[in-house]
């Protein structure tokens, strides 16, 4: 489904979850778990103009970056800035504020799944359907967008989880909710979903190299299969069964990977 046709919506959204965690007692202990949005986002002001408008400029270039523009096309990082003076976000941003841009396409992404779980629970939907629901129309169709969250090791940044399946996101939302539930309790919890390290590992930034590792490692099992088979077929069988167990202990290693975070 995407964002592209809600931004207006989520923006006001955005706008009232940031007030209202300002306010909210857990706001500096839990700071990063909560909406935040930089100034241009929430002041009205010569410089910066409207707020709200620069908002939902933002948005819409989020939504070009993640879902792919209307011509098709996804742009890339460099060409954002240009993007967000298009849609009349202001101030003017130039290719020197790409690092900038980047920094609200992290927070945005974060603000946007709390924005989308309070639109689905005024829309009246309770339980798991809620978590679903978010998932469906933040990720069903967008595979480019990542699980934003905030880092386990750095209390100031939020960090993308880019190789997250669907299992994994709808864990992490159905978490949300029911910190979201929590908050209004008015319990210590915050928004974020709270990744454990092993699955950091996994779907995070810092498991590529692993992963890249499991493929290549496949794809020589795949091989090594082949050969047993062909050694078989010759009757060379105790060359195949040594192939054989050696496949069996690379596999057993590879499908406890597989297990981490699950």
């Amino acid at each position: 489904m995407g964002i592209r046709q809600d931004v207006e919506r989520l923006a006001d959204t955005m706008h009232e979850i940031a007030q209202w965690s300002r306010s909210h007692p857990n706001y500096k202990k839990f700071s990063r778990g909560f909406v935040k949005l930089p100034p241009v986002f929430l002041v009205d002001d010569e410089k910066h103009g409207s707020g709200r408008e620069n908002l939902i400029a933002m948005l819409r270039v989020l939504a070009d970056y993640e879902e792919g523009a209307e011509d098709g096309n996804y742009p890339r990082l460099q060409e954002l800035p240009e993007r967000y003076n298009e849609y009349g976000g202001k101030p003017l941003l130039t290719g020197r504020d790409m690092r900038r841009v980047h920094n609200w396409i992290q927070q945005l992404s974060f603000g946007v799944r709390a924005a989308v779980l309070e639109d689905e629970i005024k829309g009246g939907n309770t339980g798991s359907s809620i978590a679903e629901r978010v998932y469906g129309r933040l990720y069903e169709d967008c595979h480019r967008r990542s699980f934003v969250t905030y880092a386990p090791d750095n209390k100031y940044e939020y960090k993308p989880l880019k190789n997250a399946d669907r299992e994994a996101k709808l864990r992490w939302i159905a978490q949300e909710v029911e910190q979201r539930r929590s908050m209004r309790r008015g319990r210590v919890a915050a928004y974020g979903a709270r990744p454990t390290e092993q699955e950091w590992e996994r779907f995070g930034l810092m498991g590529q190299p692993v992963r890249t590792a499991c493929t290549q490692l496949q794809a020589d099992l795949d091989e090594l299969v082949k050969l047993a088979s062909t050694l078989d077929n010759l009757g060379r069988y105790s060359e195949a069964d040594e192939i054989d167990e050696k496949i069996s202990r690379i596999s057993a290693e590879l499908n406890l990977w597989d297990a981490v975070g699950t």
